[in-house]
Protein backbone atom coordinates (compact mmCIF):
# COMPACT_ATOMS: atom_id res chain seq x y z
CA UNK A 1 0.00 0.00 0.00
CA UNK A 2 2.75 2.25 0.96
CA UNK A 3 4.22 1.83 -2.37
CA UNK A 4 1.38 2.36 -4.24
CA UNK A 5 0.72 5.82 -2.67
CA UNK A 6 4.23 6.68 -3.55
CA UNK A 7 3.46 5.52 -6.94
CA UNK A 8 0.77 8.07 -6.67
CA UNK A 9 2.72 10.84 -5.86
CA UNK A 10 5.26 9.79 -8.45
CA UNK A 11 2.99 10.22 -10.95
CA UNK A 12 1.23 13.47 -9.54
CA UNK A 13 4.51 14.61 -9.57
CA UNK A 14 5.48 14.22 -13.53
CA UNK A 15 1.86 15.92 -14.27
CA UNK A 16 2.52 18.47 -12.58
CA UNK A 17 5.46 19.32 -14.70
CA UNK A 18 4.47 18.54 -17.80
CA UNK A 19 1.68 21.03 -16.83
CA UNK A 20 4.17 23.91 -15.98
CA UNK A 21 6.24 22.83 -18.98
CA UNK A 22 3.35 23.26 -21.43
CA UNK A 23 1.34 26.59 -20.10
CA UNK A 24 3.54 30.22 -20.73
CA UNK A 25 4.07 31.96 -17.77
CA UNK A 26 4.02 35.91 -17.68
CA UNK A 27 3.87 38.17 -15.12
CA UNK A 28 4.01 42.23 -14.64
CA UNK A 29 7.34 43.52 -15.23
CA UNK A 30 6.73 46.43 -13.35
CA UNK A 31 5.09 45.79 -9.94
CA UNK A 32 5.52 48.84 -7.85
CA UNK A 33 6.80 52.11 -8.51
CA UNK A 34 10.29 51.08 -6.83
CA UNK A 35 11.20 48.79 -10.22
CA UNK A 36 10.33 51.59 -12.80
CA UNK A 37 13.70 52.33 -13.63
CA UNK A 38 13.83 48.48 -15.64
CA UNK A 39 13.89 49.05 -19.64
CA UNK A 40 10.84 48.65 -20.93
CA UNK A 41 10.32 47.61 -24.24
CA UNK A 42 7.71 46.49 -26.98
CA UNK A 43 10.06 43.45 -27.71
CA UNK A 44 11.58 40.85 -25.74
CA UNK A 45 15.32 40.81 -25.30
CA UNK A 46 15.90 37.65 -27.62
CA UNK A 47 13.45 39.57 -30.00
CA UNK A 48 16.26 42.24 -30.81
CA UNK A 49 17.86 42.69 -34.17
CA UNK A 50 21.73 42.64 -33.77
CA UNK A 51 22.09 43.78 -36.96
CA UNK A 52 20.79 47.55 -37.96
CA UNK A 53 21.15 50.81 -39.19
CA UNK A 54 20.27 54.52 -39.46
CA UNK A 55 18.92 54.47 -43.00
CA UNK A 56 18.08 50.50 -43.90
CA UNK A 57 15.59 47.92 -42.35
CA UNK A 58 15.72 44.57 -41.74
CA UNK A 59 13.83 42.47 -44.06
CA UNK A 60 14.44 38.69 -44.92
CA UNK A 61 17.18 37.63 -47.17
CA UNK A 62 16.64 37.06 -50.76
CA UNK A 63 13.34 38.91 -50.56
CA UNK A 64 14.06 42.35 -51.82
CA UNK A 65 10.16 42.47 -52.59
CA UNK A 66 10.38 43.67 -48.56
CA UNK A 67 12.82 46.51 -48.90
CA UNK A 68 10.96 49.98 -48.75
CA UNK A 69 12.09 53.76 -50.26
CA UNK A 70 13.02 56.22 -48.11
CA UNK A 71 13.00 60.07 -49.30
CA UNK A 72 16.50 61.48 -47.75
CA UNK A 73 16.09 65.44 -47.92
CA UNK A 74 19.26 67.67 -49.02
CA UNK A 75 19.13 71.76 -48.20
CA UNK A 76 20.63 74.89 -50.25
CA UNK A 77 24.21 73.03 -50.41
CA UNK A 78 26.62 72.01 -52.86
CA UNK A 79 28.12 69.10 -50.46
CA UNK A 80 25.49 66.45 -51.22
CA UNK A 81 27.03 62.74 -48.96
CA UNK A 82 24.98 60.39 -47.57
CA UNK A 83 26.19 58.35 -44.42
CA UNK A 84 24.65 55.17 -44.11
CA UNK A 85 25.71 53.10 -41.04
CA UNK A 86 25.46 49.44 -40.50
CA UNK A 87 25.56 48.36 -36.51
CA UNK A 88 26.03 44.94 -34.74
CA UNK A 89 23.48 46.49 -32.31
CA UNK A 90 20.17 47.73 -31.95
CA UNK A 91 19.48 51.11 -33.08
CA UNK A 92 16.90 51.48 -29.95
CA UNK A 93 19.73 49.79 -27.33
CA UNK A 94 23.35 50.22 -28.28
CA UNK A 95 24.22 49.03 -24.82
CA UNK A 96 23.23 45.28 -26.37
CA UNK A 97 26.03 43.83 -28.91
CA UNK A 98 25.56 41.07 -30.60
CA UNK A 99 27.86 38.29 -29.12
CA UNK A 100 28.60 36.22 -32.96
CA UNK A 101 30.92 38.13 -35.57
CA UNK A 102 28.26 39.24 -38.45
CA UNK A 103 30.38 38.99 -41.84
CA UNK A 104 28.78 41.06 -44.36
CA UNK A 105 28.90 42.63 -48.08
CA UNK A 106 27.84 46.46 -48.53
CA UNK A 107 26.36 47.18 -51.95
CA UNK A 108 24.99 50.30 -53.49
CA UNK A 109 23.34 50.46 -57.02
CA UNK A 110 22.30 53.25 -59.14
CA UNK A 111 18.81 53.24 -59.92
CA UNK A 112 16.95 55.53 -62.22
CA UNK A 113 13.46 57.19 -60.99
CA UNK A 114 11.55 54.07 -61.83
CA UNK A 115 14.16 51.99 -60.17
CA UNK A 116 15.40 50.50 -63.29
CA UNK A 117 19.07 49.92 -63.50
CA UNK A 118 20.76 53.81 -64.19
CA UNK A 119 23.36 52.06 -66.67
CA UNK A 120 20.50 50.81 -69.12
CA UNK A 121 18.97 54.61 -69.20
CA UNK A 122 19.29 57.39 -70.84
CA UNK A 123 21.29 58.91 -67.45
CA UNK A 124 23.60 56.13 -67.57
CA UNK A 125 26.67 58.62 -68.35
CA UNK A 126 25.87 60.03 -64.63
CA UNK A 127 27.06 56.73 -63.04
CA UNK A 128 30.62 57.82 -63.01
CA UNK A 129 30.37 61.08 -60.99
CA UNK A 130 29.23 59.03 -58.11
CA UNK A 131 31.64 57.32 -55.39
CA UNK A 132 31.44 55.26 -52.04
CA UNK A 133 33.74 55.26 -49.09
CA UNK A 134 33.89 53.11 -46.00
CA UNK A 135 34.70 55.15 -42.84
CA UNK A 136 36.07 58.10 -44.09
CA UNK A 137 39.33 56.29 -45.61
CA UNK A 138 40.11 58.92 -48.07
CA UNK A 139 39.62 55.45 -50.35
CA UNK A 140 36.79 56.23 -52.70
CA UNK A 141 35.41 53.40 -54.72
CA UNK A 142 33.28 54.10 -57.86
CA UNK A 143 30.45 52.74 -59.00
CA UNK A 144 31.01 49.58 -61.89
CA UNK A 145 30.25 51.30 -65.43
CA UNK A 146 28.57 48.07 -66.44
CA UNK A 147 25.61 47.49 -63.31
CA UNK A 148 25.86 50.90 -61.40
CA UNK A 149 27.26 48.92 -58.60
CA UNK A 150 29.64 49.43 -55.79
CA UNK A 151 30.22 46.47 -53.21
CA UNK A 152 32.55 46.37 -50.07
CA UNK A 153 32.50 42.52 -49.57
CA UNK A 154 34.18 40.93 -46.37
CA UNK A 155 33.07 43.50 -43.86
CA UNK A 156 33.25 42.09 -40.01
CA UNK A 157 31.62 43.13 -37.16
CA UNK A 158 33.34 41.90 -34.23
CA UNK A 159 31.65 39.81 -31.84
CA UNK A 160 30.84 41.21 -28.33
CA UNK A 161 32.54 45.03 -29.60
CA UNK A 162 30.31 47.43 -30.25
CA UNK A 163 31.30 48.32 -34.24
CA UNK A 164 29.59 50.48 -36.66
CA UNK A 165 30.66 50.99 -40.28
CA UNK A 166 29.64 53.98 -42.35
CA UNK A 167 29.32 54.18 -45.91
CA UNK A 168 29.12 57.41 -47.24
CA UNK A 169 27.94 57.98 -51.09
CA UNK A 170 29.08 61.10 -52.65
CA UNK A 171 26.38 62.49 -54.95
CA UNK A 172 26.74 66.03 -57.38
CA UNK A 173 23.81 68.39 -55.91
CA UNK A 174 22.95 68.83 -59.80
CA UNK A 175 21.82 65.18 -60.61
CA UNK A 176 20.46 64.87 -56.85
CA UNK A 177 16.67 64.07 -58.51
CA UNK A 178 17.79 62.24 -61.49
CA UNK A 179 18.65 58.65 -59.61
CA UNK A 180 17.58 56.33 -56.78
CA UNK A 181 20.03 54.69 -54.81
CA UNK A 182 19.45 50.66 -53.83
CA UNK A 183 21.58 49.95 -50.84
CA UNK A 184 22.36 46.52 -49.22
CA UNK A 185 24.31 44.92 -46.11
CA UNK A 186 23.64 40.71 -46.59
CA UNK A 187 25.53 38.80 -44.25
CA UNK A 188 27.71 36.30 -46.29
CA UNK A 189 27.77 32.90 -44.77
CA UNK A 190 25.24 30.41 -43.04
CA UNK A 191 26.89 31.23 -38.86
CA UNK A 192 26.44 35.19 -39.94
CA UNK A 193 22.84 34.62 -41.19
CA UNK A 194 21.72 32.87 -37.67
CA UNK A 195 23.29 36.40 -36.05
CA UNK A 196 21.00 38.31 -37.64
CA UNK A 197 18.01 35.97 -37.45
CA UNK A 198 18.10 35.72 -41.08
CA UNK A 199 17.68 38.85 -42.31
CA UNK A 200 19.61 41.35 -44.28
CA UNK A 201 19.01 45.07 -44.36
CA UNK A 202 18.04 47.54 -47.20
CA UNK A 203 16.58 50.87 -48.38
CA UNK A 204 15.94 52.24 -51.51
CA UNK A 205 17.37 55.59 -51.04
CA UNK A 206 15.84 58.86 -52.75
CA UNK A 207 17.39 61.97 -52.54
CA UNK A 208 16.23 65.82 -53.48
CA UNK A 209 16.70 68.50 -52.27
CA UNK A 210 14.18 69.98 -49.37
CA UNK A 211 10.96 71.58 -49.04
CA UNK A 212 9.76 72.62 -45.98
CA UNK A 213 6.06 72.27 -47.11
CA UNK A 214 5.91 68.74 -47.27
CA UNK A 215 7.46 68.11 -44.02
CA UNK A 216 5.41 66.12 -41.07
CA UNK A 217 6.15 64.42 -38.50
CA UNK A 218 4.20 63.22 -36.12
CA UNK A 219 4.38 61.81 -31.90
CA UNK A 220 2.70 58.61 -31.54
CA UNK A 221 2.21 56.41 -28.49
CA UNK A 222 3.10 52.66 -29.38
CA UNK A 223 1.61 50.60 -26.07
CA UNK A 224 -2.05 49.26 -27.23
CA UNK A 225 -3.82 52.15 -24.73
CA UNK A 226 -6.96 50.99 -25.81
CA UNK A 227 -6.92 47.65 -24.37
CA UNK A 228 -4.55 48.85 -21.24
CA UNK A 229 -5.62 50.12 -18.49
CA UNK A 230 -2.94 53.54 -18.52
CA UNK A 231 -2.80 53.92 -15.30
CA UNK A 232 -1.63 50.33 -14.31
CA UNK A 233 1.39 51.13 -16.77
CA UNK A 234 4.93 52.09 -14.92
CA UNK A 235 6.48 53.16 -18.33
CA UNK A 236 5.20 54.16 -22.08
CA UNK A 237 7.13 53.79 -25.34
CA UNK A 238 6.50 56.75 -27.62
CA UNK A 239 7.90 57.38 -31.37
CA UNK A 240 8.58 60.35 -33.11
CA UNK A 241 8.22 59.64 -36.65
CA UNK A 242 8.37 61.64 -39.79
CA UNK A 243 10.21 63.20 -42.92
CA UNK A 244 11.28 66.95 -43.50
CA UNK A 245 14.33 68.43 -41.98
CA UNK A 246 12.89 70.68 -38.75
CA UNK A 247 13.05 70.48 -34.99
CA UNK A 248 10.60 68.18 -32.89
CA UNK A 249 9.78 69.77 -29.32
CA UNK A 250 8.68 66.62 -26.77
CA UNK A 251 7.56 68.18 -23.51
CA UNK A 252 6.62 65.81 -20.42
CA UNK A 253 5.61 66.51 -16.89
CA UNK A 254 8.84 65.48 -14.80
CA UNK A 255 7.01 65.35 -11.48
CA UNK A 256 5.64 62.06 -12.91
CA UNK A 257 7.75 60.60 -15.93
CA UNK A 258 11.34 60.54 -16.07
CA UNK A 259 12.95 59.68 -19.92
CA UNK A 260 14.91 56.55 -20.71
CA UNK A 261 18.83 58.02 -20.17
CA UNK A 262 19.56 55.27 -23.27
CA UNK A 263 17.77 57.69 -25.26
CA UNK A 264 19.76 60.43 -24.20
CA UNK A 265 23.05 58.54 -24.73
CA UNK A 266 22.08 57.13 -28.52
CA UNK A 267 20.73 60.42 -29.97
CA UNK A 268 22.98 63.05 -28.20
CA UNK A 269 23.90 64.33 -31.76
CA UNK A 270 20.39 64.92 -32.18
CA UNK A 271 19.40 66.80 -29.41
CA UNK A 272 19.75 71.07 -29.83
CA UNK A 273 18.77 71.89 -26.45
CA UNK A 274 17.40 70.02 -23.34
CA UNK A 275 15.83 71.25 -20.08
CA UNK A 276 16.03 68.29 -17.91
CA UNK A 277 15.76 69.05 -14.27
CA UNK A 278 14.57 67.02 -11.11
CA UNK A 279 13.10 70.56 -9.91
CA UNK A 280 11.57 71.34 -13.02
CA UNK A 281 7.98 70.91 -13.33
CA UNK A 282 7.96 69.88 -17.19
CA UNK A 283 10.71 68.97 -19.51
CA UNK A 284 11.75 69.08 -22.68
CA UNK A 285 14.09 68.09 -25.58
CA UNK A 286 14.59 70.11 -28.46
CA UNK A 287 15.36 67.56 -31.67
CA UNK A 288 16.78 68.34 -34.83
CA UNK A 289 14.99 65.77 -37.04
CA UNK A 290 15.11 65.16 -41.19
CA UNK A 291 18.94 66.59 -41.95
CA UNK A 292 21.03 64.52 -43.93
CA UNK A 293 22.39 61.89 -41.41
CA UNK A 294 18.93 62.14 -39.59
CA UNK A 295 16.80 59.28 -38.84
CA UNK A 296 13.07 59.09 -39.90
CA UNK A 297 11.89 57.67 -36.60
CA UNK A 298 12.97 57.97 -32.82
CA UNK A 299 11.71 55.66 -30.11
CA UNK A 300 12.14 56.83 -26.57
CA UNK A 301 10.99 55.70 -23.42
CA UNK A 302 9.23 57.15 -20.29
CA UNK A 303 9.10 55.86 -16.74
CA UNK A 304 6.64 56.72 -14.20
CA UNK A 305 8.92 58.26 -11.27
CA UNK A 306 5.69 58.04 -8.99
CA UNK A 307 1.94 56.59 -9.15
CA UNK A 308 -0.58 57.97 -11.60
CA UNK A 309 -2.91 60.41 -9.25
CA UNK A 310 -6.72 60.03 -9.12
CA UNK A 311 -6.96 62.96 -11.63
CA UNK A 312 -4.84 61.73 -14.52
CA UNK A 313 -6.98 61.34 -17.32
CA UNK A 314 -6.34 59.72 -20.90
CA UNK A 315 -7.63 61.18 -24.14
CA UNK A 316 -9.24 58.12 -25.86
CA UNK A 317 -6.96 58.89 -29.18
CA UNK A 318 -3.99 58.67 -27.32
CA UNK A 319 -2.30 56.30 -28.97
CA UNK A 320 -2.71 58.30 -32.11
CA UNK A 321 -0.46 60.90 -31.02
CA UNK A 322 -0.56 64.17 -29.31
CA UNK A 323 -1.15 64.57 -25.73
CA UNK A 324 -1.46 62.15 -22.96
CA UNK A 325 -4.20 63.79 -20.87
CA UNK A 326 -5.75 67.66 -21.55
CA UNK A 327 -3.93 70.01 -21.80
CA UNK A 328 -6.06 71.87 -19.05
CA UNK A 329 -4.82 68.51 -16.76
CA UNK A 330 -0.54 69.67 -17.44
CA UNK A 331 -0.16 68.75 -13.85
CA UNK A 332 -2.48 66.07 -13.22
CA UNK A 333 0.21 63.00 -13.88
CA UNK A 334 1.37 61.49 -16.92
CA UNK A 335 1.57 64.19 -19.89
CA UNK A 336 3.72 63.48 -22.87
CA UNK A 337 3.60 66.11 -25.94
CA UNK A 338 4.99 67.24 -29.09
CA UNK A 339 5.36 70.29 -31.54
CA UNK A 340 7.19 70.39 -34.84
CA UNK A 341 8.49 73.18 -36.47
CA UNK A 342 9.92 73.18 -40.06
CA UNK A 343 13.57 74.45 -40.60
CA UNK A 344 13.12 77.81 -42.41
Amino acid sequence: MKRSNGRHKYILLCVLVAILAGVGVSYAAYTSVASIRRVITTKKVTDLLYFSSNHMIAYPIEDDSKITTKVISFSDTDFTKINITVCNYPQTSSNRVCKKDIVYSFSATLLDTDGKPLTEGTNKDLVSFFSVEKNGDGNYKSFSITNGQATFQGQTLPAKVRTQDVFSIYLPKEYLEQVTILVKAVPEDAASSEATKQNALGRVLAPMTSVNQSSYWTGSFTDDLAQTDSKSLYGFNYVVSGAGEGYITITWNAEYLKLSSNFLTMYDAFIEERSISSEQKMNYIKLHVGGLDSNDNFSMQFYRTKAAPKSEGWSATAGIGGSVVPDSALSDGAYISYAYQPKE
